[in-house]
């Protein structure tokens, strides 16, 4: 007798006819397309290095700090309107007209103290009042400082809340006139030789490591523009930590089954032996301005309904996809009809702050990867943004068949 051979396409056209035919008790998905265009930005660059005299110690030869602020402001500076507006800030703004080679250069205590401005004390508050007051839409304003806050002798409690009262007045009364203004936040270290301040006295630190920190603000659509094409990995040396405060969007998004097979939105939910459909959800989760560690953690998301939980997500590889990472769904095959949301939260404060946070002024060399009162500085960044509870919403419907 004649075997029959079936071509190998053949079966393939046969198998996924077979999984997009509805079955009994299995679970149909729908949903709506959302069309998210993000606009491809050239804005400009603002860059304010702190001049206090609590830099010095980070300014020597071979500062990561000076590498990690050229290296990422330079890659900025690619896809920007024009040169990078370079500004030294204490008490005031002080302009630097030089190239962005020479800025680095000029990056020393001697420089410092020439530009001028108080530099006895930091007020953290005031630095950003005054950057914020000439933020534009198409702005983005890099501002590097150690944020350590001065902790005058008796009184820290009530200085440090005040600080923090006084940031998040600052980032309300700018985001009422900038819709979607956001701030990304990096914590980094360098190398620092000098002497550490106290608020009264201080002492020498002789090539210790010492963090400090990178805010980069402006419009949630323009730093997510820049940052698909400067990821965070143009920052020299690496970020220790990070986080970031934003506004809600949509993001496109879209759905198959598991085994990557959907009409147009609509696909079936086949239950495996144990009662459980699995789903993938590609989305593009730039307009989030979240880090990896953030959005590919499943406890920062939500769902409406317990039978339907976030199983994995995964940062895509292929670079060409308008999608940057995919979500495994599971679902309870015989869950009942619903409309489901998958919400991704707005962090209150990041979990790594209270490690990183030293409330004393005191004894540096004991908390050497501590900041004086870094916590209530994003603290009042965080209270600006906490009527913000979601940073997305997807939204899919689920039916019987």
């Amino acid at each position: 007798m004649k075997k029959v051979i079936i071509p190998a396409t053949l079966v393939v056209l046969l198998l996924i006819v077979y999984m997009l035919i509805p079955r009994e008790h299995n679970l149909i998905v729908k949903w709506e397309t959302v069309k998210k265009e993000l606009p491809v930005s050239t804005p400009q660059i603002k860059v304010y290095i702190e001049n206090s005299g609590s830099m010095d110690g980070y300014m020597g030869d071979g500062s990561q700090l000076k590498d990690a602020v050229y290296s990422y402001v330079s890659s900025l500076a690619s896809y920007s309107n024009g040169k990078p507006q370079l500004h030294f800030i204490n008490s005031q703004i002080i302009p630097y007209n030089g190239s962005m080679k020479s800025f680095i250069s000029d990056m020393n205590p001697e420089s410092f103290k020439k530009a001028g401005g108080s530099r006895a004390n930091s007020d953290i508050a005031q630095m950003m009042e005054m950057m914020l007051s000439v933020q534009g839409k198409n702005t983005i304003s890099v501002f590097v400082s150690d944020c350590i806050l001065d902790v005058p002798e008796g009184q820290a409690n009530n200085f440090f809340i005040n600080r923090q009262i006084d940031i998040r007045n600052a980032f309300t009364k700018y985001r009422n006139k900038l819709k979607n203004l956001s701030v990304e936040i990096f914590r980094l270290k360098s190398n620092f030789k000098g002497m550490y301040y106290y608020s009264v006295g201080g002492e020498e630190l002789e090539g210790q490591s010492r963090p400090y920190y990178m805010f980069v603000i402006g419009d949630r659509d323009v730093l997510a523009s820049i940052n698909k094409r400067v990821p965070f990995s143009e920052v020299k040396h690496g970020i220790a930590n990070y986080c970031a405060f934003t506004t809600y969007e949509d993001v496109n998004f879209d759905m198959t089954n598991e085994f990557g097979v959907a009409r147009k939105n609509m696909l079936e939910c086949r239950s495996d032996a144990k009662g459980k459909c699995h789903l993938k959800l590609k989305a593009n989760l730039l307009t989030t301005l979240q880090d990896d560690a953030y959005v590919m953690n499943p406890e920062n998301y939500r769902t409406q309904n317990a039978t339907v939980n976030v199983g994995a997500v995964e940062r895509m590889d292929d670079t060409q996809s308008p999608y940057t990472h995919v979500f495994t769904i599971d679902l309870d095959g015989k869950m009942n009809p619903s409309g489901e949301q998958l919400r991704l939260i707005q962090q209150e404060t990041p979990n790594w702050l209270d490690a990183v946070n030293d409330d004393t002024g005191k004894n540096v060399r004991k908390n050497l990867e501590k900041t004086t009162g870094i916590k209530y500085i994003i603290g009042g960044i965080a209270d600006a943004y906490k009527n913000d509870k979601l940073l997305t919403n997807i939204k899919f419907n689920i039916v019987k068949n």
